[in-house]
Order: C-alpha cells, then structure tokens, then sequence
C-alpha cells in the first residue's frame, strides 16, 4: 500500500512541477513578445506633435489633395478622414468660457457627398449646430443636433449630397447653440 501512495504523491508533484514550468515559459514569452509601452499613446503624440502644425483650416490647396472616391475604397478613405483629425483641446478648462468653440475636423467629398465633421471644446448636452455653406450667391443650410461626449461634444454631422452643391470653392460657417451661449466654426472646402 505504502509503494502506491508514494507514487501517487510522485505524480501529483511532477504534475504541479509541470504545472508551474509551463505557466513560467508562457509568462516569459508574454514578456519578450508583448511591449512594455504602450505604443498607441507614443503613435499618437508624434500624430498630435504634426497635427498641431497643420492649419486648422481646410483650404482650397488641402482639398486639391484629397483622394477621389473613384480612385480608392471605402477603406482607404476612411484611412484619409483620420489624417485629418485635429489634437484634442489642451488648455485651461473651456467649459467656463461665455462662448462655444471647436474644430472643422474634416471636411471633404465622399461618394457623392460633401462630408463635414465637428469638435466643440465644451460639455454640452442639448443644443443644435446649423451649417451654412456659401459659395458666390449660392447657399445651402442644414441642422443637425449635438451629440454629448464626457469631455467635449460634436455636431451629428452633415452629409451634403454634392448634386445640391456644384463644383467650386465653399465658404463653411457652422453656428453652435446650447441656448445661453453660441460659437461659430469656419472653414473652406474645394468641390
């Protein structure tokens, strides 16, 4: 009986030996393979460090530059909308501020639409934004509501289809309201 005991206790302790050398190899190849940094936050301050060079502003020059949608897919443009993306607000707390401000984050065509996307730099909760597209005697309005974010808010966007539009050079004023106070976003974009 003694001799079955005993190597039913050998057992169990080559089991847990085993046990306890498998989790230390993969311990160790998660820490050779795995970064020690996180990479996205190092990407993104190089991306905020060139982003903050750029004009916030999308000028007729910029929009010469953007891809046509008959060129490339979906994804890739896609990929493009994100080059355009402006740093987030750093700066002293701008929910005090007596007006609303922002950012055009992009504006550009897309499938036959004029795409135009918006930071505000306040918490707001309700509120409207009303785009005004202006070019010569043409112009073209729209609303759209205000999507509350924990730190900021945005415009619900506007999608503009290009046909109401025509080719040109457009002047972009978008007025922001939260009922006691307002702001307005300008820009330019080159259909």
């Amino acid at each position: 009986m003694r001799v079955q005991k005993k190597s039913h206790k050998k057992a169990i302790v080559i089991t847990i030996i085993s046990l306890v050398v498998v989790l230390a190899v993969g311990a160790g190849a998660y820490a050779l393979f795995s970064p020690f940094g996180n990479p996205a936050s190092d990407n993104s301050s190089e991306k905020s460090t060139s982003a903050s060079k750029k004009d916030t502003s999308i000028n007729s020059d910029d929009s010469a530059k953007k891809p046509n949608s008959t060129d490339k897919d979906s994804a890739t443009l896609e990929h493009e909308a994100e080059k355009n993306i402006q740093p987030s607000y750093e700066g002293n707390n701008t929910n005090s501020n007596e007006g609303l401000t922002g950012v055009i984050n992009y504006s550009g065509v897309s499938d036959g639409k004029l795409i135009i996307r918006t930071t505000i730099n306040q918490a707001i909760s309700s509120g409207s934004c009303q785009l005004t597209l202006t070019s010569g005697t043409k112009t073209v309005t729209r609303e759209s509501g205000i999507v509350p974010n924990p730190s900021s808010a945005s415009c619900e966007g506007f999608d503009v289809p290009t046909s109401e539009l025509g080719s040109g050079n457009w002047s972009i004023t978008i007025t922001i309201t939260d009922g006691s106070r307002s702001g307005e976003l300008k820009g330019s974009v080159t259909i």
